[in-house]
C-alpha cells in the first residue's frame, strides 16, 4: 500500500497554523481563552525554525521565511525576559518566595520543608487549604507572624514573615474577585507595601461548568495597585506569562517591572523544561536591581519563585 501523504502541504499547513496561534491572543480581550495560546511563545520559536529548516530542505523558500518571520515575531515578546538592564546595589535585601502549594497536593511537608530549609524573610503561598494550612503553621519557629484566608469565602491565601508588618490584611472576595493579600512593612527605615495575589486562569471550563473571570480579576488588581501609595512589590500566582495581554496590562496599567531572571518558566512543574511562567513577582523603580530564581519541584504543580529584593 503506497503512501500519498503531501508533506508540503502539510508544512503549509503547519505554518497556518503557527501563524493563527501567534496571533489569537489579540482577540482574548473578547474570548478569554484566546489568551491561553499567548503562553507559548518559546514553543512558537522552536517549532517555526524547524518548520523553516524543513521548508528549506523540501525547498519552500515563501513558507521557509514565513517561519522565520513567525520566529521573529515570538522572539522579540520573549527577548525583554532574558535582558538584564540593572545593577544590583542597595543597601537591604529582602528574600522572600511566592508559591501555589496546589489544592489537591496531599503530600505537602516536601513544600514544608522547603520553606524552612530557604528561610525566606516573607512567603506569599496560594493555595492553601485547610489542611495544609496546619502543616504551614509548624512553620511558627520560623516565621512568627502568619496569616490566613481562614473563613474568608474563597481565598486561599497565606503570608508568612520573619519580621512583624505594619498592618496585614486577606481580602474575602468572591469568585469574581482575586484573592489578595496586603502587608505594610517598616524596615530598617524603609516604608514598603507588599500584596499577594492569584488570579483566575484565562481558559473557558470542558468538564467543570463554571465562569471565569481572569480579565475581571486583572481589572480589579489594577485597580488597587493603583490605589497604593509607595514602595510595592506584587508576588503570586498570575495565570499569565509576561507576554500575555492580560501581564502587559497589568504593567501599563500600574507602572510596575517584573524582577529581572530569566524566563522562568514555573508550571507544569515536573515539566518545566518545556513549561510556561505564570508565577511572577513585580516591583516598583526603587526595588530596581532585584533578581529572581526558580526553586525545586515540592509536589506542587508550581515551581516557587525566589526573589532577592534590593531596596536603594
Amino acid at each position: 500500500m503506497s503512501s500519498n501523504i503531501d508533506w508540503r502541504k502539510i508544512l503549509f499547513l503547519c505554518v497556518a497554523a503557527l501563524t493563527l496561534a501567534t496571533f489569537v491572543p489579540l482577540l482574548g480581550v473578547l474570548v478569554p481563552m484566546l489568551e491561553l495560546f499567548a503562553h507559548f511563545k518559546v514553543h512558537y520559536i522552536v517549532a517555526s525554525l524547524f518548520l523553516m529548516l524543513s521548508a528549506m530542505k523540501m525547498r519552500r523558500p515563501a513558507i521557509a521565511v514565513a517561519a522565520l518571520v513567525l520566529a521573529a515575531v515570538n522572539a522579540t515578546a520573549v527577548m525583554p525576559s532574558l535582558i538584564s538592564t540593572s545593577v544590583a546595589a542597595g543597601t537591604t535585601n529582602i528574600k522572600l518566595i511566592t508559591l501555589n502549594m496546589k489544592k489537591e497536593n496531599l503530600t505537602p511537608d516536601r513544600a514544608i520543608d522547603f520553606l524552612r530549609r530557604e528561610n525566606a524573610d516573607i512567603v506569599v503561598l496560594e493555595e492553601v487549604t485547610p489542611r495544609s494550612a496546619l502543616m504551614v503553621k509548624t512553620l511558627a519557629d520560623v516565621y512568627p507572624h502568619m496569616q490566613f484566608c481562614e473563613n474568608t469565602g474563597s481565598c486561599e491565601m497565606a503570608l508568612l514573615s520573619k519580621k512583624p508588618w505594619r498592618s496585614a490584611e486577606i481580602r474575602n472576595f468572591s469568585k469574581r474577585d482575586p484573592s489578595i493579600t496586603i502587608a505594610r512593612y517598616a524596615l530598617n527605615g524603609f516604608h514598603f507595601t507588599l500584596v499577594g495575589t492569584h488570579l483566575d486562569r484565562p481558559t473557558l471550563p470542558i468538564r467543570e461548568k463554571r465562569e471565569h473571570f481572569h480579565h475581571q480579576h486583572v481589572e480589579t488588581l489594577i485597580a488597587l495597585l493603583r490605589r497604593l501609595e509607595g514602595p510595592l512589590v506584587v508576588a503570586g500566582d498570575f495565570n499569565a506569562a509576561q507576554w500575555s495581554p492580560s501581564f502587559k496590562s497589568i504593567i501599563e496599567g500600574t507602572g510596575l517591572s517584573r524582577v529581572e531572571g530569566g524566563i522562568l518558566p514555573t508550571w507544569p512543574a515536573p515539566f518545566t523544561a518545556v513549561g510556561i511562567p505564570i508565577d511572577q513577582i513585580l516591583t516598583t523603580a526603587e526595588f530596581k536591581g532585584s533578581t529572581m530564581i526558580t526553586g525545586p519541584h515540592v509536589n506542587s504543580d508550581h515551581l516557587p519563585l525566589i526573589a532577592t529584593l534590593v531596596i536603594k
